[in-house]
């Protein structure tokens, strides 16, 4: 009976972390401007923004990375305008005291 208990035990906490990865796919792939399903009605008639964004094969971790490596471009390209404001090279702003 202990075995059972641990079974069904188990089999809720990877339901949890299955429920968990899809909240963050969804989270990170609305972030990164998936495609939205109710915007395809002719391939996911009926879909709507409940059905979230289509992220094909990629897993939360995949999208992580893209996540990360989007938000080095965006500071990259915030340290590039700050310097072209402050008409310094964009070393010279890396380096330069903002306090």
């Amino acid at each position: 009976m202990d075995e059972l208990k641990e079974g069904i035990c188990a089999f809720s906490t990877i339901q949890k972390y299955k429920k968990e990865m899809e909240e963050i796919e969804q989270i990170l792939g609305k972030a990164l401007m998936y495609p939205w399903f109710k915007d395809d009605q002719c391939n996911f008639p009926n879909a709507t923004e409940a059905d979230g964004v289509a992220i094909g094969d990629h897993t939360a971790w995949s999208l992580a990375h893209q996540a990360a490596d989007r938000i080095k471009e965006l500071a990259e390209e915030v340290d590039r305008h700050n310097a072209r404001v402050h008409k310094l090279s964009l070393n010279e702003w890396r380096t330069f005291d903002q306090s």
